[in-house]
């Protein structure tokens, strides 16, 4: 008797868990109501459109950062469909050269 209510008890868990969705499984939502995630992993928070780069400002002081030039010019433009800036700097050998600063990542490209 005890070993068939095992059996039963074992399918009944394992038909619960073929149920739920693999994203709900990966997301540590159990068969038992408890929707936190599992303590080896942080929650994440929800996606949003923050920007890295807030301002003309900071775009400037990054190019500043990453290259040894004088700025000449910042306008906003737009770098691969994301708000951004370009930068046209002058190094110390005279030459013109622009940078491109994605602002949702800050990435940023000669």
């Amino acid at each position: 008797m005890k070993k068939s209510l095992s059996v039963i008890t074992l399918v009944c868990v394992l038909l619960s868990y073929s149920s739920l969705s693999n994203a709900q499984l990966n997301a540590g939502i159990s068969l038992y109501g408890n929707n936190k995630p599992p303590a080896n992993q942080k929650a994440k928070p929800p996606r949003s459109n923050q920007l890295v780069v807030k301002s003309r400002n900071q775009a400037i002081s990054m190019a500043k950062s990453q290259y040894a030039a004088k700025v000449l010019n910042a306008q906003p433009t737009q770098i691969n469909g994301n708000p951004g800036y370009r930068v046209k700097l002058l190094n110390n050998d005279g030459r013109v050269f622009y940078v491109n600063i994605d602002a949702r990542t800050g990435r940023m490209s000669r």
